[in-house]
């Protein structure tokens, strides 16, 4: 059994509020921009006082999840016919902040739209509040508490004393409260919203003692976040008047997230790099392009030289732009995958039944894949993806509960072949997402019971938008194909089962995408569930036509030849250098012309 260390608390140390961005990230220090970012730590506070929040998130109940909320009906003898409870969504929570003494940046940490006043030396002296609201900005806040369970529980082996340690890493619609100017202390308290989504990340200070090494959040702040407390033998950072620089330190290797662009051939390249709130990247695209992408931004790239059915893998390289040494790799293939993952669903035939489903999975090399590293499983909650951002998530649509969906990881080609096993017969609609950008998704139904079925798989595409497929009946003798023309022609009667069974298309199908369906021709006519092949691939073309012819015009000698070029379908990919060919004529009446196509397809007429 694990153990666990159940401390009591009693006061608090130091506070510390550190200023964050519109997306909940930490300001660095910016040489270039110094004073852009700020921490304040302070022990002028009175206390700290957290409210589960109302309004749109929700009223009433506590802890962030609150009471549900009953509707009941009741009959007419008056007795209760039923009772419902719902289930009130998370809500936000408000934070009163109630200071002693008045540490102005502080004050313009927690207000960003104030202004500051200053003296003839430059020293900030007060501030002045404006009627201006702020929800674009915020500030992160840390408390260190006092342990309190008798003198022994205080200290830990080595006399490292201990600190009950919480964040709130985003606060933000910070308006002041209430304050009275009297004969006696004055105290002032500011309230703020707690909010969701922040960029926080593991944080950009010490907090925590990891076998003896200093180190910042053992996990990133999750985008359903509201706070996070433990305890803690890293000691608290001392109080001090007035703000401090950020500084960012050595930066984690950024995410990389990768897809298409709508609307655009699959050569180029859509790039989201997450740098953890570190600031701007430089892209090394793998082809000796370099650029830069600002902080919680995103990149496009096209690739020359990149043709349907010519693929290619290049490797993308991510460095952050203040520390180029910290970087991180991604290799890809151009033309670049369809960003879905490819789904075969079928019946396992072991199960004469008909109830199990063997799944493959195929996920595009752009995707994470692979297993995920030790801090993603560890830093996993229930009922989240244990697996982070790695793999894929499963829904097998035979369940409401929290089984519903289960998070898998791939080997590390990107494929995963699974096993589900239904316990009533129907339809099941089986949905594959990606966990790294899990908007991409493949859906395929299974029809479970009533003994096996015809299984049918995608062999390939060969000429003339002919399709290759593979049919196993199960020794049941001959079926029946929909090729999905929704023509006669593509409608196949008594068709033996085998491993490559064809249909031509032809070629005003190219780009097109069928819908396959099977049945058997036994009894009681079952029917696999639907084949949807990869489009027909475009047919290939050749990207350079030479015409030479002399140019009399230019020169009536007839010594100047004109070469008309035909590069359309290379994009401008053509480069020509001309030299005399001393070696071949020494009158230096003969050209040599080089023709530099590598960024396109090569004709192989020009081997001839």
């Amino acid at each position: 059994m694990a153990s666990v260390i159940c401390p009591s608390y009693s006061g608090a140390a130091v506070l510390r509020a550190t200023k964050v961005d519109g997306c909940c990230a930490p300001v660095y220090e910016d040489p270039e921009n110094p004073g852009n970012s700020g921490q304040v730590v302070t022990d002028a506070f009175v206390s700290v006082q957290v409210s589960p929040g109302e309004g749109d998130n929700g009223g009433g109940g506590g802890g962030g999840g609150g009471g549900g909320d009953g509707d009941s009906v009741t009959k007419a003898n008056g007795q209760v016919c039923m009772q419902t409870v719902q289930c009130n969504p998370p809500q936000a929570y408000t934070l009163n902040l109630t200071l002693c003494a008045l540490d102005p940046e502080l004050v313009l940490i927690m207000k960003p739209t104030w202004c500051a006043i200053r003296d003839s030396a430059g020293t900030i002296i007060g501030f002045t509040a404006k009627g201006k609201a702020n929800c674009d900005s915020g500030f992160a806040l840390e408390l260190w508490m006092n342990v309190f369970s008798g003198a022994s529980a205080a200290c830990r082996a080595g006399g490292a004393a201990q600190h009950g340690y919480l964040l709130f890493p985003c606060i933000t619609n910070v308006s002041i409260g209430e304050f009275t100017v009297q004969n006696g202390p004055i105290t002032f308290s500011f309230t703020g919203t707690t909010k969701r989504g922040s960029n926080w990340g593991r944080g950009p200070y010490n907090v925590l003692m990891d076998e003896g090494r200093p180190s910042p959040l053992p996990c990133p702040i999750a985008d359903d976040d509201d706070f996070v407390q433990f305890l803690t033998t890293f000691p608290p950072p001392e109080a001090e008047c007035g703000k401090q620089p950020v500084d960012g330190g050595i930066p984690e290797p950024a995410e990389l997230y990768i897809q298409g662009v709508p609307g655009r051939d699959r050569c180029t390249v859509e790039l989201r790099p997450d740098n953890h709130g570190f600031g701007a990247v430089e892209v090394d695209w793998g082809d000796a392009t370099i650029s830069k992408i600002r902080s919680y931004g995103t990149g496009t790239h096209t690739y020359q030289g990149c043709f349907p059915g010519q693929s290619r893998e290049v490797t993308i390289t991510v460095r952050d732009a203040q520390w180029p040494q910290i970087q991180t790799q991604k290799t890809i293939t151009i033309p670049l995958p369809e960003d879905e993952p490819s789904l075969t669903v079928y019946q396992d035939p072991t199960d004469t039944t008909g109830r199990t489903a063997i799944v493959e999975v195929q996920l595009p090399p752009q995707a994470w894949c692979g297993a995920p590293d030790s801090d993603t499983t560890r830093c996993a909650c229930p009922g989240e993806s244990q697996i982070g951002r790695y793999g894929i998530s499963v829904d097998w649509g035979d369940s409401a509960g929290p089984d519903r969906v289960q998070w898998i990881a791939t080997e590390d080609d990107c494929r995963v072949r699974l096993r589900h096993e239904f316990e009533t017969d129907g339809t099941f609609q089986v949905k594959v997402c990606r966990n790294d950008i899990d908007t991409w998704c493949a859906k395929e139904p299974f029809i479970a019971g009533g003994g096996l079925r015809p299984l049918i798989r995608f062999v390939e595409w060969r000429d003339n938008c002919t399709a290759a497929i593979c049919v196993d009946n199960w020794d049941k003798g001959t079926v029946s194909i929909d090729w999905g023309t929704g023509t006669p022609e593509g409608r196949q009667v008594n068709v033996t089962p085998g491993e490559d069974i064809q249909f031509t298309y032809g070629e005003n199908f190219r780009s097109r995408r069928p819908v396959i369906v099977v049945c058997s021709e036994a009894e009681n006519k079952q029917c696999a569930g639907t084949l949807r092949p990869p489009p027909c691939p475009a047919a290939p073309t050749d990207c350079l036509q030479i015409t030479p012819s002399c140019d009399t015009y230019a020169d009536p000698s007839g010594r100047t030849i004109s070469l008309a070029l035909d590069t359309t379908c290379a994009s401008g990919c053509l480069n020509t250098t001309a030299a005399c060919n001393f070696y071949g004529d020494p009158t230096g009446r003969t050209v040599t012309l080089n023709l530099d196509t590598t960024c396109g397809r090569v004709s192989p007429c020009l081997a001839l």
